[in-house]
């Protein structure tokens, strides 16, 4: 059986080798090689580290197309890139590519693709607009579906619809009766709300058809 291995945990003074601010450590962490910073912004910040433009090219594959961002993406597929700064600050790949070969994005402006591929950083299918022309033009290129072409049309068992949904409080039969009744004169709005537990005004709706529709 081998004997249990200890460590030694004393804890010591030591002085910060970015800012010069005394902390408390260990002497385990100072004899492996660690206990240097009192932060980890300091140990991030004291870290080497090339310039952005030199770590951003390193991470572009160039085509005869689109200059394609080969690492880390967000869910939408732009690339993202460390400031060099913090740990903590990501800045977005094609706006890195604009800012370099164009200058200072203005505030309040989007960077938006020609060739509508997020993974592209070429400067030349990049262009300035506001949130309001980003969106025009995803409307425009037909990115964003609508219509025929929209979720809820192709694929209508995703929607819960009905008893199905989580907030009904009627069944399809309670449709059906509330609308015979009205339609027969012997019942109002304000009645059929009170009998069946919901409002006059969503009575109301499911009488136009404006709730309950596919009925």
């Amino acid at each position: 059986m081998q004997p249990e291995r200890t460590t030694t945990s004393t804890p010591i003074t030591a002085v910060c080798t970015k800012c010069g601010q005394s902390f408390t450590t260990s002497q385990y962490a100072v004899n492996r090689g660690r206990g240097r910073h009192c932060s980890r912004t300091c140990a991030y910040a004291d870290y080497p580290k090339t310039a952005l433009a030199d770590r951003f090219w390193a991470k572009v594959q160039m085509t005869d197309g689109c200059w394609l961002w080969t690492a880390k993406c967000d869910h939408g597929g732009y690339g993202r890139l460390y400031d060099g700064v913090s740990h903590h600050n990501c800045l977005s790949a094609h706006r890195v590519s604009y800012e370099l070969h164009y200058g200072p994005i203005p505030n309040g402006m989007d960077v938006c693709h020609t060739c509508d591929n997020p993974h592209c950083v070429r400067p030349d299918h990049l262009f300035l607009g506001t949130a309001k022309d980003n969106s025009q033009d995803a409307v425009h290129k037909g990115r964003i579906a609508r219509g025929e072409r929209s979720g809820g049309r192709r694929h209508p068992e995703r929607t819960p619809r009905g008893e199905q949904h989580y907030h009904a409080k009627l069944t399809a039969l309670d449709v059906q009766a509330i609308r015979s009744a009205y339609a027969s004169g012997t019942e109002t709005c304000y009645t059929l709300g009170r009998q069946y537990g919901v409002s006059n005004q969503y009575i109301s709706m499911v009488i136009r058809y404006l709730a309950w529709k596919y009925l």
